[in-house]
Protein backbone atom coordinates (compact mmCIF):
# COMPACT_ATOMS: atom_id res chain seq x y z
CA UNK A 1 0.00 0.00 0.00
CA UNK A 2 1.07 3.52 -0.83
CA UNK A 3 2.24 6.09 1.91
CA UNK A 4 0.23 8.87 2.19
CA UNK A 5 1.24 12.32 1.01
CA UNK A 6 2.68 14.52 3.41
CA UNK A 7 3.91 17.41 1.66
CA UNK A 8 4.35 21.02 1.79
CA UNK A 9 1.12 21.60 -0.16
CA UNK A 10 -0.57 18.71 0.74
CA UNK A 11 -4.36 18.34 1.79
CA UNK A 12 -3.40 20.27 5.54
CA UNK A 13 -2.71 23.30 3.51
CA UNK A 14 -5.83 23.54 1.38
CA UNK A 15 -7.32 26.04 3.24
CA UNK A 16 -4.10 28.33 2.68
CA UNK A 17 -4.89 28.26 -0.77
CA UNK A 18 -7.32 30.27 -1.59
CA UNK A 19 -5.68 33.11 -3.29
CA UNK A 20 -6.87 33.19 -6.78
CA UNK A 21 -5.32 35.64 -9.51
CA UNK A 22 -1.56 37.10 -10.21
CA UNK A 23 -1.76 40.89 -11.25
CA UNK A 24 0.74 42.77 -13.13
CA UNK A 25 1.34 44.42 -9.78
CA UNK A 26 2.18 41.58 -8.29
CA UNK A 27 5.08 40.86 -10.16
CA UNK A 28 6.64 43.98 -11.23
CA UNK A 29 7.56 46.10 -7.79
CA UNK A 30 9.71 48.92 -7.27
CA UNK A 31 12.18 47.38 -4.52
CA UNK A 32 15.67 48.26 -3.88
CA UNK A 33 18.06 47.05 -1.60
CA UNK A 34 17.70 47.91 2.35
CA UNK A 35 13.81 47.77 1.53
CA UNK A 36 11.85 46.38 4.45
CA UNK A 37 9.37 43.64 3.35
CA UNK A 38 7.18 41.14 4.52
CA UNK A 39 6.93 37.30 3.44
CA UNK A 40 3.27 37.25 1.58
CA UNK A 41 2.97 33.23 0.47
CA UNK A 42 0.94 33.65 -2.73
CA UNK A 43 -0.27 29.80 -3.29
CA UNK A 44 -0.68 29.91 -6.74
CA UNK A 45 2.76 30.87 -8.01
CA UNK A 46 4.72 28.08 -6.43
CA UNK A 47 8.14 29.42 -8.02
CA UNK A 48 10.48 30.61 -5.85
CA UNK A 49 8.00 30.36 -3.08
CA UNK A 50 9.48 30.41 0.75
CA UNK A 51 8.44 27.97 3.22
CA UNK A 52 4.96 28.45 4.96
CA UNK A 53 6.57 28.48 7.96
CA UNK A 54 8.23 32.15 7.06
CA UNK A 55 4.74 33.78 6.61
CA UNK A 56 4.77 37.14 8.07
CA UNK A 57 8.15 37.61 8.66
CA UNK A 58 9.93 40.97 7.93
CA UNK A 59 12.92 41.13 6.62
CA UNK A 60 15.29 43.23 3.98
CA UNK A 61 16.08 43.21 0.71
CA UNK A 62 19.97 42.26 0.77
CA UNK A 63 20.13 42.02 -2.82
CA UNK A 64 18.54 41.56 -6.44
CA UNK A 65 19.53 37.95 -8.23
CA UNK A 66 17.52 37.52 -11.84
CA UNK A 67 14.18 37.81 -11.59
CA UNK A 68 14.61 37.61 -7.28
CA UNK A 69 15.48 38.43 -4.34
CA UNK A 70 17.09 37.64 -1.16
CA UNK A 71 15.54 38.64 1.87
CA UNK A 72 17.43 37.96 5.21
CA UNK A 73 15.27 37.74 7.94
CA UNK A 74 15.55 36.81 11.56
CA UNK A 75 14.82 33.21 12.61
CA UNK A 76 15.18 32.82 16.47
CA UNK A 77 18.43 34.43 16.98
CA UNK A 78 19.94 33.02 13.38
CA UNK A 79 20.04 35.58 10.41
CA UNK A 80 18.56 33.57 7.72
CA UNK A 81 18.61 34.11 3.77
CA UNK A 82 15.19 33.49 1.96
CA UNK A 83 15.58 33.74 -2.29
CA UNK A 84 11.93 34.33 -3.16
CA UNK A 85 10.16 35.87 -5.85
CA UNK A 86 8.60 39.69 -6.01
CA UNK A 87 5.06 38.01 -5.63
CA UNK A 88 5.69 36.28 -2.45
CA UNK A 89 6.49 39.55 -0.66
CA UNK A 90 5.48 43.07 0.21
CA UNK A 91 6.87 46.67 1.04
CA UNK A 92 6.01 47.22 4.85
Amino acid sequence: MAKRSRGTLSSHTRHLNKKKKITINDQIKGLKEGDKVSIDVHPVYSSAMPHMRYKGRIGTILEARGKCYVVEIMDGGLRKKIITSPIHIKKV
